[in-house]
Parts: structure tokens; sequence; C-alpha cells
């Protein structure tokens, strides 16, 4: 006799439920114009921009109804939705938006911002922007991580308030719990809370999603690799948009340093041997003799010292640090690495101190020109924001600044088959306001 099985499918989505999972890197900051990876995936889930653009780079409106700017104009007029409110119940309106703006103009993360040259609220739902060129994608600059709005273009406080689809609920060593904006203007999310987590080794965090502690992470491919039974898990990719990098501080040589870089570190056995992301490597030159005579000629019968600043939150930079160290050591410089943790790393690289640091630029917006522009703002946002400001076109020569591209890869993040669309952008971040659970 043959049993009857329950037959099941999956329905629409429901509201409901919580989530844990992994973050880039370690939370420092609520604050939209610092931090680092985790912080710039916080931000995105607490603040919204007059626009946001999809990963083919159309670009939609979000707080914004409409853009007016006639082709070859210097003045821009921003009409702004009516029914925006901020978490705590207050209405989002024009003189936050441009006080926002303003604010990012003096910042020097604000230089994907860089074309306008003031902004001013006209009215409650209207803002005008004075151009210092002719901007025809001007939407998309106001679509970046720059243009985020927050009440009066205040720095946030440690219980952020924005507009987005998530509020902080509470903030534990390495974690952030949010809840659902039941107010959010684009709806709701449908999970009721979610946390984010930073980890202390690769182990620990593929170890807490075998064990089901934690619904998406980023490195539970190591668990799966291992023998024995494995909690079933989902691979979910963005582009491979992200540029990993190690960047020359303001030393003696600096010019010559960047240059034996470039030709000393073996891109295609990094990311072999490495990198676990799906990645490519940026075309170079691997010549490391002549990047070793290059260092006898300038330092000879010596070997120069260096320190390679790394954030210990993010332990896969530590590898490729190890295999960086091994290649200059073969060029005839010793490199010590210096891990520290997630905030004094960001503190460190904003203020220029260190004499190598390892980095991962990320587009702010998935545009060709903003991602290379990203690399020259790891060490110069100035000379970022001067090449944007000037005429639309220019072009952009990475190897005359002081970073050394090694890699392009994708964020990848591991999920539990029970949670549906959740993706991930060009940046690494998780789309959260969309994932939900399994409903059958």
């Amino acid at each position: 006799m043959l049993l009857a099985a329950p037959a099941s499918a999956e329905t629409r989505a429901q509201y409901g439920g919580a989530v844990q999972a992994a973050m880039a890197s370690a939370p420092t900051t609520f604050d939209p114009l610092h931090g680092g990876a985790g912080d710039g995936e916080l931000a995105a889930l607490l603040y919204d921009t007059p626009f946001v653009s999809d990963a083919a780079g159309r670009v939609r409106p979000s707080l914004a109804l409409a853009l007016d700017n006639p082709d070859g104009a210097l003045r821009a007029r921003l009409t702004l939705r009516s029914d925006v409110r901020f978490s705590d119940g207050t209405p989002l309106g024009a003189r936050d938006v441009a006080a926002s703006i303003t604010r990012a103009l003096r910042e020097p993360a604000g230089w994907t911002l860089a074309p306008i040259k003031s902004a001013r609220a006209a009215g409650n739902e209207t803002v005008e922007l004075e151009l210092l060129r002719p901007t025809p994608e001007l939407a998309l600059l106001l679509s970046t991580p720059a243009a985020a709005v927050t009440p009066a273009g205040a720095p946030p406080s440690k219980r952020p308030i924005g507009s987005g689809p998530f509020t902080v609920e509470g903030v534990d060593a390495g974690q952030v719990r949010l809840a659902a904006n039941a107010g959010c203007f684009a709806g709701r999310p449908y999970l009721d809370t979610l946390t984010l987590r930073a980890f202390a080794a690769r182990a620990d965090e593929a170890g807490s999603y075998e064990v089901g502690a934690l619904q998406a992470a980023r490195h539970a491919d190591t668990a799966m690799a291992a023998s024995g039974p494995h909690r079933p898990a989902i691979a979910v990719e963005g582009a491979q948009t992200i540029t990993g990098f190690v960047a020359v501080g303001r030393i003696p040589d600096a010019d010559l340093v960047r240059r034996v870089l470039a030709i000393a570190i073996n891109r295609d056995r990094l990311r072999r041997l490495t990198v676990r992301e799906p990645a490519s490597v940026v075309k170079g030159a691997y010549d490391p003799g002549r990047a070793r005579s290059e260092v006898e000629r300038r330092w000879p019968g010596t070997r120069p010292k260096l320190t390679l600043l790394v954030d210990a939150s993010r332990f896969d930079d530590r590898d490729v640090a190890e295999r960086i160290l091994a290649d200059l050591a073969r060029a005839g410089i010793d490199v010590g690495i210096d891990a520290v943790d997630a905030a004094q790393y960001q503190a460190r690289v904003e203020s220029w101190r260190y004499e190598l640091y390892l980095g991962a630029a990320t587009p702010p917006a998935p545009d060709a020109a903003l991602a290379t522009l990203a690399l020259v703002a790891a060490v110069d946002p100035a000379a970022a924001r001067a090449l944007l400001a000037g005429p639309a076109g220019n072009p952009v020569d990475v190897d005359a600044t002081r970073v050394v591209p090694l890699y392009h890869r994708a964020a990848r993040l591991f999920i539990a088959p029970e949670l549906r669309d959740l993706t991930v952008d060009g940046a690494g971040r998780g789309g959260w306001a969309d994932a939900h659970w399994l409903a059958r």
C-alpha cells in the first residue's frame, strides 16, 4: 500500500521572522560618509538617497519624484516625495536633503557629488542645485552613498535615524540588531529583525552557519569543504566589481615603492591560492627580477622595511597580506603586517597614517568610471573629487596614483535554502529589504 505524501508548494512571501547574517567587516559607525564595507552595508539599510540604481546601472527615483536638469544647464531642480518620514515619525523634507548634500560636499567621502557646487531648499519639497559643469549623470551621482539623507544633514548618533527599510534596535560587540521600519515609504521589509554579525575567524563564521546560528554566511564554503555532513546552502553572488588593492602611503620614495609593488606581486597566484570569491586578476606585468634590481639600486646593501596595515576583522585580507609579504620578500623588501581593529583601521586610512595598506574599493554606483575613481579616492579623495568635477569623460590614470590594483572579485553569500529573494549588489551588500523566509 502506498502512503500519500503531503504536497507543498511555495506561496507568496509572508511577513515575519528573524535572520542572522555575517558582515563583510566589523561595524564602526552609522555614518554613511565614513566607515568600511560593513558600515556601508548598514548605511544602505538605514538611509535613502534621492535616486537608486540597479545592477545594470538603470537609475530610478527614490526619495525624489523628478529631476529637472536641461542639457547644458548649471542649475537643477529636485522634486521630492511628500509622504516620506524618518523612522522617528518626523517628515523628511527639502531642508534635510539639501543639508545632507551640503555636508557631503565638505567630507572626503562626498567626492561622488563633486559636480554639485551648492544645494538649497526652495520650499518643503524642492531642492535647487547649482552645478560646476553640465552633469548629464546627475541622477546617477544622487544615487551614491554620499547622497544618503539624515535629519538636517547631521552626523548620525548611536541610535541613528533614517528613512530606510530598517532601524537600529540594539548594538553589541561585533553585531548590530536591526528591526523592520514599518513606516518605510517604499514598504516595510518582510523580515521582522535582521542581526548582522562580524566574526573573528573564518572557522567561527562557517561553524555558526553549520550549527544553524547563522542563516547567511560569507565563508560557509570552508565548512562545506570539510568531511562530514553539511548544512545545505545556496550561493548568491554579485558582479566582479570589488577591486582589491595595496596602497602606498606618504612615505619617502613612494613612487618607486609603488612601481616595485606593481611588478613584484604575482597577481595570478594571489587569485588562485588566496582570493576565495569568484575573481579575476588586474592586468599587469609580473617581473620579480626587475623588482629586485630596482630595490638593490635604490637601497644597495640593505633591505628596506615597511609595514602593511590590515583590517583584522576582514580575515580574508590577512591571507592576501601573507601572500604579498612573500612576494615582496623575494624582491628584497621586508614587510610586517599591522593588523588592527576596524575602527582603528578606518581612522588611520582616513588620516593617511600608514606606510602600506591593504584595501578593497567598492563602486559607489554600477558605473565603470565611478568604479575607477573609487580607486583614486582610496588614497586621495580630493583628487577623485577634482577629476569628477572637471569635464565629463576625463581619462583617469590609476597608474599615476599610489594604488596598485590586484584583482576584481565578486562578493558571495551562502544562504539557508529557506531564505528567498536575497541578492548581492556590486558593492557586496545584501538586499535584505526583499529577503524573506520560504512560505508553504
